[in-house]
């Protein structure tokens, strides 16, 4: 009896819709991203996304010199020699 059953595909407008989307998504080769708060996605290619990235955290946050991170390791290394905790640490 459950060898008789047969499936027939019914028409979904909206899941046939999201299957288009996804299709049209995905072979665009740029990535989505979405705006503040509400349902806009904007495409950009990958470069463009990286350096929007980089630029807005930059803008905010300077890259350190190698002497203030040299510093830091330091430090990290003695606190962590003082606590005994040196082997369960990764060094930066």
């Amino acid at each position: 009896m459950v060898e008789n059953i047969l499936f027939r595909k019914s028409p979904c407008t909206f899941q046939h819709k999201l299957r288009n989307d996804m299709r049209k998504t995905s072979s665009i080769g740029k990535v989505l991203i979405p705006a503040d708060n509400t349902r806009i996605l904007y495409a950009a290619s990958p470069d463009d996304y990286a350096k929007l990235l980089k630029d807005n955290f930059t803008r905010k946050y300077k890259v350190a010199g190698t002497s203030l991170v040299a510093g830091i390791n330091k430090e990290q290394t003695d606190i962590a020699s003082k606590l005994d905790i040196q082997d369960r640490i990764s060094h930066v």
